[in-house]
């Protein structure tokens, strides 16, 4: 009995071997466990807005909206393994966790003032959201005699942070052309399905 054990233990590591190997594991190990940071100008549905009134496709929090991009990397990850070989799948699993600190908060700006009183109504480096197009203000947007105020602004930078974690029932490890390759894959799901826009590629650190 431990004979045919033993038997189906080797059977079953060769087979394993097989379908790493066409994976493609024949290159330097770097890290199964990495962030990967990107900077974007992010459109209304890549930020959220805690107020009651908000623009369509904002999400209500932070911790919502960062729910839906661990989402979009999940399923990234996931249909990138698929297409790489099927067979890997049941081998690989991860976790994948995101930075709420650089998510933007934008809100929108009102109508009218509540009376004629001077007043400031959004500080200097508060988001929102105008025409489609988040900015931010570089100084305090304040109401006069009743009427808002026109405020100069920036378009604005958001920073989405992944620390994303593998683990291989094999061993093996993760090379920085797969990490290249999920990050890129991350990058255009997120830039599909917001419309957001990407400052370059995203950059990679292993943990």
């Amino acid at each position: 009995m431990a004979k045919y054990i033993i038997l189906i233990s080797i059977f079953f590591a060769f087979i394993i071997k097989i379908i790493l190997s066409c994976v493609g594991f024949n290159c330097q190990p770097y890290s199964n466990t990495a962030t990967i940071t990107y900077q974007v100008e992010p459109s209304p549905s890549l930020t959220y807005n805690t107020n009651v009134t908000r623009v369509s496709g904002q999400y209500p929090t932070a911790s919502s909206l960062a729910g839906n991009l661990v989402n979009i990397a999940s399923n990234t990850i996931n249909e990138a393994i698929n297409q790489l070989n099927p067979y890997f799948s049941p081998f690989v699993s991860h976790r994948v966790l995101v930075n709420q600190f650089g998510l933007l908060n934008a809100d929108i700006v009102p109508q009218t003032c509540p009376d004629n009183n001077q007043r400031t109504i959004a500080a200097a480096g508060t988001y929102y959201v105008l025409n489609n197009i988040v900015m931010q203000r570089v100084q305090p947007q304040n109401c006069s005699n009743g009427v808002v105020q026109p405020v100069p602004s920036t378009p604005a930078l958001s920073t989405i942070t992944y620390t994303i974690n593998f683990s291989i029932v094999t061993g093996q490890v993760l090379c920085l052309t797969h990490w290249n390759t999920i990050s890129n894959a991350i990058q255009r799901s997120i830039a599909s399905s917001t419309g957001s826009n990407f400052l370059g590629s995203g950059i990679i650190e292993r943990v």
